[in-house]
């Protein structure tokens, strides 16, 4: 026996991977061939209900939420400068049609009989906010609107367009964590960007 899992790869390690090179390989294209032969399960929708029970990942979510709604440590805020074309009557439409889209950003949480549930809503009060300042204004603008969520109340997104007074925008994007994560946010920058080209986006067969 040549590994031990507890220990850093030695220089013997080394060399005996080395002088092995062909018998591994050949061990190793057997293990893949052995595992080629599986079948496919396809994820089912889940029945359609007025509320959903909590991934374990949101329950832990949400019980750091419940510790402190004050808190903003789980905001995912992002901010764009956006210049050259004008967005103002495009943004909230776009929005709109985003939110439609994904149930995750028209979703509710509430507490049934004590335990954590999400309830999905048709997402008809998002809102776009509008802001106007100057440059030197932008970072109060941005404190501002990065704000505790209130998750029972409003959806775990907002969004909000800063109209610069020199010309251009900052559009401003805040989600909390338990309705996104960095892989989730760039699936909905892309469509976001979609959208606002006037693309057409395949329907969403399953939602998480």
């Amino acid at each position: 026996d040549i590994y031990d899992p507890d220990e850093k790869l030695n220089e013997e390690l080394i060399a005996s991977v080395r002088n092995n090179k062909a018998e591994l390989l050949k061990a190793l294209k057997t293990l893949n061939n052995l595992n080629t032969d599986y079948t496919h399960h396809s994820i089912p929708k889940t029945l359609e209900k007025t509320s959903y029970v909590l991934s374990s990942a949101q329950r832990r979510m949400y019980f750091l939420y419940a510790y402190d709604k004050t808190s903003t440590t789980y905001n995912m805020p992002v901010f764009y400068r956006i210049e050259g074309i004008s967005v103002e009557g495009d943004l909230e439409s776009v929005f709109k049609s985003l939110v439609a889209r994904h149930e995750s950003l028209r979703t509710v949480f509430k507490l049934e009989d004590g335990v954590p549930v999400q309830e999905i809503t048709d997402g008809s009060t998002f809102k776009l906010e509008h802001y106007t300042a100057g440059e030197a204004a932008v970072s109060e603008v941005q404190a501002t609107f990065v704000r505790p969520f209130d998750l029972s109340n409003e959806y775990g997104a907002r969004a909000g367009l800063i109209t610069l007074e020199e010309g251009g925008y900052v559009l401003m994007i805040d989600m909390h964590h338990i309705i996104s994560d960095g892989a989730s946010h760039e699936i909905l920058l892309k469509d976001f960007w979609q959208l606002y080209k006037g693309e057409e986006l395949s329907a969403l067969h399953l939602q998480y």
